[in-house]
């Protein structure tokens, strides 16, 4: 690492840049930006700039000397020599972990083995926001401990909100649709969290990616469902172009008064709400 010397009021980064460093704050305080609004302050001790450097994306922020300050700094290339060896490390202990969430388990040998190679564990403490709502897609995010708030940040009484828990995916509606987030995950408690990039999911899957994880999402639907579960899995694959993805709006009606339909739907993200009309029962029992 190399030392460098920045004079308050400059700017280290900014969002959207790319990011080629990593630093570690050794005196000092710089202010952390997101969307021109100011998030928090963070002095000695503290690391800033590996999330673009680990996701292959651009910068998630802006960061401005607040003092002067004296910063270490780590080239990208040797801070992903440093990542490969923590990888190498941590391979089994991914193969482990892989083989318990539903989503992965169908994976072939190969493609778990890439894929744990390119898993990155990252650790939140209570009240860290793990991305925003209106954020581009970054990775698909895997809780290997702790308690995720995933929510909406609309200030209305009805906003979707729900807590993940251990083996929870989640980003994955930006990540199949390209799409920027929906909705906000925060740290509840200290968590554990293993994330993939977009380009680490190309290299395990190819460039359609997305095919595969729907596919796998279809399968660990039907493994975890008691209705389904006796159905054969490998025949989803032939069935599988029979199954689109869509996005729903609020409050729009999937099924009516109880009518029968010929489809299945699989909730990918979000919640469905059932109504019951017991007014309904009530006239048929008479």
């Amino acid at each position: 690492m190399s030392l460098c010397s920045v004079k308050k009021g400059d700017y280290i980064f900014k969002q959207n840049t790319i990011g080629n460093f990593f630093y570690v704050i050794k005196t000092g305080k710089v202010d952390l930006f997101i969307n021109d609004n100011h998030i928090k302050v963070m002095s000695e001790g503290t690391c800033f700039g590996e999330l673009a450097l680990l996701h292959g994306a651009t910068r998630s922020g802006t960061i401005k000397a607040h003092t002067d300050c004296l910063l270490w700094v780590l080239k990208r290339k040797y801070f992903k020599q440093i990542i490969e060896q923590v990888k190498g490390i941590h391979h089994q202990e991914a193969i482990r972990f892989i083989n318990t969430i539903p989503l992965l388990k169908f994976m072939n040998e190969d493609q778990k083995k890439k894929f744990s190679s390119n898993l990155i564990k990252e650790y939140y403490e209570p009240g860290d926001v793990i991305f925003k709502e209106g954020e581009g897609p970054r990775c698909l995010f895997i809780i290997s401990k702790g308690l995720v708030e995933y929510f909406s940040s609309e200030s209305t009484d009805d906003k979707y909100s729900n807590i993940l828990s251990v083996g929870d995916c989640f980003g994955m509606r930006s990540v199949l649709l390209n799409d920027s987030q929906m909705l906000t995950a925060k740290a509840k408690i200290k968590c554990e969290i293993f994330s993939i990039s977009l380009l680490g999911l190309e290299e395990v899957f190819g460039e359609n990616y997305f095919e595969q994880l729907i596919l796998n999402f279809i399968k660990s639907t039907f493994y975890l469902s008691e209705r389904y579960n006796k159905f054969d899995i490998s025949l989803i694959n032939k069935i599988y172009s029979c199954f689109e993805l869509t996005e729903v709006e609020k409050d729009q009606v999937l099924y009516k008064d109880l009518v029968l339909s010929d489809k299945i739907i699989i909730n990918l993200e979000g919640s469905l709400y059932k109504v019951i009309l017991c007014y309904y029962f009530l006239e048929q029992i008479k």
